[in-house]
C-alpha cells in the first residue's frame, strides 16, 4: 500500500500494483487528458453537441484505421457510418469541431490540437493529473463510446479511462480508484449517470471492479479495472473443438425416473377461487407501481388535490407526472423521494429530461383515454347528490298535500322528471 501525490496536489491511494502488457487485443489509441479535457469541457459549456463529442472520437478511430498505411484518404461519408448517423449532421458536427480548433480535418490528414483551451484548463486542473499524460483507450472501448447515445454516461466512463488506463515503458496498466461524486462534480453531469455508465459498461464487459476496505471505499471510491486483453499470439493455435458433444456422464432411464418428476404441472385452480383483486392506490401507502402506472398515478392525483398538497392545474399535473419519473429513476424509496418532492415543492431536482419523458407520457395517456389528465366526475355526483336530496324533500312535501286523480307512483315520476329538467338547467348556467 503505498501514496502517490500528483503535481497539482490530489493524493491517491495504491492498493496494488498495476498489470501491465504490451499489446493488447485490437490495439489502442493514445489520447491526452488534456485532449479529453478540451472535448469533455466544450460539451459541458455547451459549445459542441452530442453528436460533435462522437464524432471526436469516431476520429480518433479513423486515423487509427491508416495508422500504417503510405496513402490516407478520409471521407466524411466514413465518419457517418461509425456514428451511424446522416451525412448532413455528421458534417455540421465536424464544423463544430473544427471552429473550436479541438481537430483539424481534411481528407489527407487530421490531427488534434494538444494545446488547452480556456475551459478545457479548468478542467485538467480538476483532474489532478498532467494534461501531457497519454490515455491509452482501446480501440474496442473507443468504438463502444461513440455509438453511444448518452452524453452524460459517455463522459463518465471518458473520466474512468482517465483514471484507470495508464502506459510507462510501452506497456498498459489498468486499476484506479474511482469515487462517483468526483466524476459528478468534475464532469459536471448527475451521480447517477455515473453509476448508470459503470453498469453499462460492466454489462458490456470493459469494466470491472475489485473488493476494496470500506474505508477506503468511503475516502477514494471504489477500484476499478479497465479490462483489457492480451493480443492472440500468430505462433499459438486454438484448441480443436470436438464434432459431437459429449455423451452425458449421467444416464438416466426411463424406469429411474418416477412419473412424479415428469411432465409435472400445476394442478387446476379450484372452481369458486376468486384472484386476489389490486388494492386501489392510497396516498398514505404509495407503492412503486402506483408512480409507474399513469392510471394508479392520476388517483393519487386527485388524493393529492383533495388532501390539499397541491392545486389543481396544468402545470401541477406536469409537475407531479415529472416528480413521479424522478422518483422511480433514483431507485432506493421511491414513494418517500416522491412524497418529499410534492409536498416539500422540490420542483428544482427534476430534470429537463424527465419533464420532457413525463410530458410524453401524459400525451399518449390522454388520447388514449380522450379526456385530461386528473379529471374526474365530481361535478356529477354533486348534480346526482342534489337531485336526490330535492326528490325526497318534493316528495316529503307531496305526501302531506296529495292532488286529487294521481297515485303515488305518478307522483314521483312528475316530480322526478320536473326536478331533474329543473337541476340540469342550472349546471349548463354555472360557469365550468
Amino acid at each position: 500500500m503505498c501514496f502517490v501525490r500528483t503535481p497539482c496536489g490530489v493524493v491517491f491511494l495504491c492498493l496494488q500494483p498495476a498489470t501491465g502488457m504490451k499489446k493488447i487485443e485490437g490495439g489502442y489509441v493514445l489520447i491526452s487528458v488534456g485532449q479529453f479535457a478540451n472535448v469533455c469541457a466544450a460539451k459541458r459549456e455547451g459549445d459542441i453537441s452530442l453528436l460533435a463529442l462522437r464524432v471526436w472520437l469516431a476520429a480518433h478511430e479513423q486515423k487509427a484505421k491508416r495508422c500504417i498505411a503510405k496513402r490516407k484518404r478520409f471521407s466524411v461519408l466514413e465518419l457517418a457510418q461509425l456514428v451511424r448517423e446522416s451525412l448532413k449532421t455528421v458534417q455540421r458536427a465536424l464544423r463544430e469541431l473544427v471552429s473550436l480548433e479541438l481537430i483539424s480535418w481534411s481528407e489527407s490528414d487530421i490531427s488534434f490540437s494538444r494545446d488547452l483551451t480556456p475551459v478545457g484548463e479548468e478542467l485538467a486542473a480538476d483532474l489532478g493529473t498532467s494534461p501531457l499524460r497519454p490515455v491509452p483507450v482501446p480501440r474496442r472501448i473507443l468504438r463502444a463510446l461513440f455509438r453511444h447515445t448518452r452524453p452524460s454516461e459517455i463522459m463518465a466512463a471518458i473520466g474512468h479511462l482517465i483514471r484507470c488506463l495508464f502506459i510507462k515503458r510501452g506497456e498498459v496498466s489498468s486499476g484506479g480508484l474511482v469515487k462517483a461524486s468526483w466524476v459528478a462534480s468534475t464532469f459536471g453531469i448527475a451521480e447517477r449517470s455515473v453509476h448508470g455508465a459503470r453498469k453499462w459498461l460492466q454489462s458490456i464487459g470493459f469494466l470491472a471492479q475489485e473488493a476494496v476496505h470500506q474505508l477506503v471505499m468511503n475516502r477514494f471510491g471504489g477500484k476499478f479495472l479497465i479490462v483489457i486483453r492480451p493480443a492472440v499470439q500468430a505462433d499459438t493455435k486454438p484448441t480443436p473443438r470436438a464434432r459431437f458433444a459429449p455423451p452425458s456422464i449421467t444416464i438416466s432411464t426411463s424406469s429411474s425416473t418416477s412419473n412424479n418428476q415428469i411432465n409435472n404441472k400445476p394442478a387446476p385452480a379450484a372452481p369458486g377461487v376468486q384472484m386476489e383483486r389490486e388494492k386501489p392506490p392510497n396516498l398514505r401507502d404509495i407503492q412503486p407501481d402506483d408512480l409507474r402506472r399513469p392510471a394508479r398515478l392520476e388517483e393519487l392525483y386527485r388524493q393529492a388535490v383533495k388532501a390539499g398538497w397541491i392545486d389543481r392545474s396544468e402545470a401541477s399535473v406536469r409537475n407531479f407526472a415529472s416528480a413521479a419519473l424522478r422518483a422511480t429513476r433514483t431507485g432506493g424509496r421511491a414513494a418517500a423521494i416522491f412524497v418529499g418532492i410534492v409536498r416539500k415543492g422540490l420542483w428544482h431536482h427534476i430534470t429537463q429530461e424527465q419533464e420532457s419523458r413525463a410530458l410524453a407520457v401524459l400525451r399518449r395517456f390522454r388520447e388514449r383515454h380522450a379526456r385530461d389528465f386528473g379529471s374526474d366526475d365530481s361535478g356529477k355526483e354533486m348534480l346526482d347528490e342534489r337531485l336526490s336530496d330535492l326528490v325526497a324533500s318534493a316528495l316529503v312535501r307531496s305526501s302531506q298535500a296529495k292532488p286529487p286523480g294521481k297515485s303515488p307512483l305518478q307522483l314521483e315520476s312528475d316530480v322526478r322528471r320536473k326536478l331533474l329538467a329543473q337541476v340540469s338547467e342550472e349546471g349548463r348556467r354555472q360557469p365550468r
